[in-house]
């Protein structure tokens, strides 16, 4: 994640699902519960295949995956580059 500079996949409601994304990377529970009671899938991927566990995982925010899980997202879920959530935070010491 460089400077939160996200980039989301084609479709539906790009601005929400790019909110969504940031406000996960920068560790804001309130803010991700909220956009996802507002209709913004939790299985939302950016342009590579990261979800919005993928950065929460990657940044270490523990609160912000809580919510995530909580909503249903899939722990399992393959970024572009076929690691999961949690190899994600563990290949950036989380």
């Amino acid at each position: 994640l460089v400077a939160h500079r996200v980039t989301v996949a084609p479709g539906g409601d790009a601005a929400g699902r790019l909110e969504l994304l940031r406000s996960a990377a920068r560790g804001e529970a309130a803010a991700v519960a909220a956009q996802l009671a507002g209709g913004v899938p939790v299985t939302t991927q950016d342009a590579g295949g990261a979800t919005a566990l993928h950065y929460a995982a990657q940044c270490g925010h523990l609160a912000v995956v809580e919510v995530l899980l909580a909503a249903g997202a899939p722990l399992e879920a393959l970024n572009g580059a076929g690691d999961t959530p949690l190899a994600v935070a563990a290949a950036h010491g989380q």
